[in-house]
């Protein structure tokens, strides 16, 4: 990650639950987005032709410890996590739109 010479977001290795490790990630890569990316929560550009591309496959599921999800819930809590949804679509939309017309430039 060094060779890119950037500050490559990287996971939050004090959670070990998924949903923890991949909240508190695109909150804080959120957070500190340029005005230009689209890192938005909870807003996910898709087209017509990815429907059915993924497809769940029950592997037997994950059994979590309750006690280990109670400390991971307080620790995310104790981290004041914004991970409130973008819902001014005119934002995304226009972050979109001047990222195309960049690209097109």
């Amino acid at each position: 990650m060094h060779a890119l010479g950037i500050d490559v977001p990287r996971f939050n290795e004090k959670f070990s639950i998924a949903m923890y490790i991949i909240i508190e990630y695109l909150a804080r890569r959120k957070t500190t987005k340029k005005n230009t990316q689209l890192y938005f929560m909870n807003q996910y550009m898709s087209i017509s032709d990815e429907i059915g591309t993924f497809h769940a496959v029950d592997i037997g599921g994950e059994n979590i410890d309750p006690k280990k999800m109670q400390e991971e819930d307080s620790l995310f809590k104790s981290m004041k996590v914004e991970f409130a949804p973008d819902n001014n679509l005119d934002i995304v939309l226009d972050t979109f739109y001047q990222k195309i017309k960049e690209r097109l430039a």
